[in-house]
């Protein structure tokens, strides 16, 4: 049987983040949704619904800070894929982050650091 080969699609390091995010979409609530890990270029997470690939939104959370505290991260993804993952009771979703500001970017490369 030959051995199947496992593309990663994010290049960058990721660390795990197990917390509350809502996704913004113009005119609607804030839909929750629970995050998975982060990277300086994107996050995963997991939802009840399905979104397609490229779609735009804003999103919002809060990234722990060492010793104490967080950070209020804040800015736009767009949706890479999404998969139905039944042991996580959702739908696992990639997001690319879109234009994050300097703070935003240094804060989560803070986060990965540790």
């Amino acid at each position: 049987m030959a051995e199947q080969q496992v593309t990663e699609k994010r290049g960058a390091e990721r660390k795990s983040l197990r917390v509350l995010a809502f996704l913004v979409f113009p005119g609607m609530a804030p839909i929750p949704v629970r995050t998975i890990d982060i990277s300086v270029n994107g996050m995963c997470i997991v939802a009840s619904a399905n979104p397609p690939p490229n779609v735009q939104c804003g999103f919002q959370l809060n990234l722990p800070k060492k010793p104490s505290g967080a950070f209020a991260l804040s800015g736009r993804v767009r949706v890479i894929d999404s998969v139905l993952a039944r042991h996580d009771d959702g739908f696992r979703i990639s997001l690319q982050f879109l234009n994050l500001s300097t703070q935003a970017a240094a804060e989560v490369a803070q986060y990965i650091k540790g």
